[in-house]
């Protein structure tokens, strides 16, 4: 495997049908593999975060030496080809094609918040009683590899999120360009999120008494996808992207 820890451009090895079948055989090699050969394929392949870990990264982790690492990331490659119809290219190709992924959505996701942070207001919708509910949002967070965004637990639309967490967020650029930003909202009470939401928007200062207010509720947009388009655009297909 590969000893650079950043994502890396596909080999092209295969079609999607066929790494798919690859991906399904080499997960359930790994589930069987011990706890340490298990993470460090992940690790060191990419299958985990979508980055290469090195091996003085990888042993720093688990307090072990890089050569110990080394042995058992080899072990680990002998159990899955031994318990797959895989060959060492096709495996290969397979964890190459889980970090061009990894990297795209980050791409992606990146773009996404720019877009967002760019034109400052955008528009949340949700549902109540099957009717629509759409209103202006401007804080939008990037952290875990995750878009996050915030409301107060005193308002409306974090009792109709409650009830029905699918949402899809739009909005349009000055040069009109457009996205539609779907998912499903997922709350949790992570404090570094807050603080670095109030770093980016200091007038939540004027809203809330600090970011561990208990009325401050931050989420974020599990499964998510991202449309991009143009309004002077119609004769094209816009392309649905994940983050």
């Amino acid at each position: 495997m590969t000893d650079k820890k950043s994502p890396p451009t596909s080999t092209g090895t295969g079609d999607n049908t066929n790494e798919r079948k690859s991906g399904a055989e080499i997960k359930r090699a790994i589930k069987d593999l011990p706890y340490l050969e298990r993470e460090v394929v992940k690790l060191r392949s990419g299958i985990g975060d979508g980055f290469i870990y090195t091996l003085e990264e990888v042993a720093h982790i688990f307090q072990v030496t890089p050569e110990q690492i080394r042995e058992a990331e080899a072990n680990a490659m002998e159990e899955i080809i031994k318990n797959t119809t895989l060959t060492t290219e096709k495996i290969e190709g397979f964890f190459d094609s889980v970090r061009k992924e990894k990297h795209e959505m980050s791409v992606m996701r990146q773009k996404t918040l720019k877009f967002l942070q760019d034109t400052k207001t955008f528009y949340l919708a949700t549902t109540e009683d099957d009717k629509p509910r759409v209103r202006p949002f401007g804080l939008v967070v990037e952290h875990d590899d995750k878009l996050w965004f915030g409301t107060a637990n005193t308002k409306v639309v974090f009792r109709q999120l409650q009830a029905n967490p699918f949402v899809e967020i739009s909005a349009t650029s000055s040069d009109m360009e457009w996205i539609r930003l779907s998912g499903k909202a997922v709350f949790e009470n992570n404090i570094e999120v807050k603080q670095k939401a109030f770093e980016l928007l200091p007038m939540l200062a004027n809203i809330y008494k600090s970011p561990d207010d208990p009325v401050f509720e931050v989420f974020y947009l599990a499964n998510a996808t991202v449309t991009f388009q143009s309004l002077g655009n119609y004769g094209t297909k816009p392309k649905v992207h994940k983050l």
